[in-house]
């Protein structure tokens, strides 16, 4: 179960931003169950994070206020909250109980910007296009259903499947539960970071700074961070980074070449800066790893 603080946000006593601890970070999701008649009188306060959240209602009904517009949902609903949405929650029946799943958006990232990620997921993330925020959907019932079955089990395998599961339910709310799209907008900005993605891939093992890079977006460097962390959900540096030690691993898996040079191909000049965020990413030195894939 996933566990969270609230701090007062930017917007002050208006809303509260929630910092959620998400135990697993390799698996940025987790759910929890919440049974009404254990709890007392269920109330969420307004509040924001950075997470997406989804509530399928088992039983009862809901109260939920998002960017404030009030919806109602009762059993059989699922409540779709985008990222960074102020939103609340109350229950108004006794007995209520309800599924609620947090989890980051970079789940649905791939290594690389594709297709989906610019025609779905990154317009949905720049509220280009606006989904429905309580539908009926058997089909998404059924996804959420085993999505908590997986997360509960953690059978091998899990993590494969609770991808699947959420691509799932993205697929469902895309196709029949669009209410606005503007996609023209995030298309432009995804074209824009794409053009910097296949510049790192071209160009990794040279120097490459936020000049060039903000340059290659014809953007400003404040407005590139930021559209490139919304697209990739890493920084700059931090994509270059594990960008550089992906591409390192072939190299020390198929190469008897020593951790040096190999941090050199791939665009270190420091070694033992590598080494360090080599560790940071993979949980191990290039040298075990090295040592346990040989």
């Amino acid at each position: 179960m996933f566990k969270s603080r609230f701090k007062e946000g930017k917007r002050g006593k208006v809303a509260l931003c929630e910092i959620v601890d998400i135990p697993n970070k390799n698996m940025p999701i987790d759910f929890a169950f919440y049974d009404q008649s254990k709890m007392g009188e269920f109330n969420f306060p307004l509040h924001f994070h950075d997470e997406i959240e989804m509530v399928y209602i088992l039983k009862g009904e809901y109260v939920c206020v998002i960017d404030g517009i009030a919806y109602k949902a009762m059993e059989g609903d699922v409540i779709v909250i985008p990222c960074k949405s102020e939103h609340s929650i109350k229950n108004v029946k006794e007995g209520s109980k309800f599924y609620n799943f947090l989890f980051d958006y970079t789940i649905l990232n791939s290594r690389y910007v594709d297709n989906c990620e610019m025609k779905y997921i990154m317009p949905w993330i720049l509220r280009d296009t606006e989904t429905q925020k309580v539908i009926k959907n058997t089909v998404v019932v059924e996804y959420i259903k085993r999505l908590a079955e997986e997360l509960e089990n953690k059978e091998t395998g899990y993590e494969l499947y609770v991808k699947s599961l959420v691509f799932g339910i993205f697929s469902e709310l895309f196709r029949h539960h669009v209410v606005k799209s503007n996609q023209r907008v995030g298309r432009d900005s995804s074209n824009k970071i794409k053009r910097v993605l296949v510049y790192i891939e071209e160009n990794y093992i040279d120097p490459i700074t936020l000049n060039q890079v903000s340059e290659i977006a014809q953007l400003n460097k404040f407005d590139f961070c930021r559209q490139f962390k919304t697209m990739t959900g890493r920084t700059f540096v931090d994509y270059l980074n594990y960008f550089r030690v992906r591409e390192s691993l072939t190299m020390l898996q198929t190469t008897v070449k020593p951790i040096a040079e190999v941090a050199s191909a791939v665009g270190f000049g420091d070694c033992n800066y590598f080494t360090r965020l080599f560790k940071n990413y993979m949980h191990e030195s290039p040298s075990e790893y090295r040592k346990s894939r040989q």
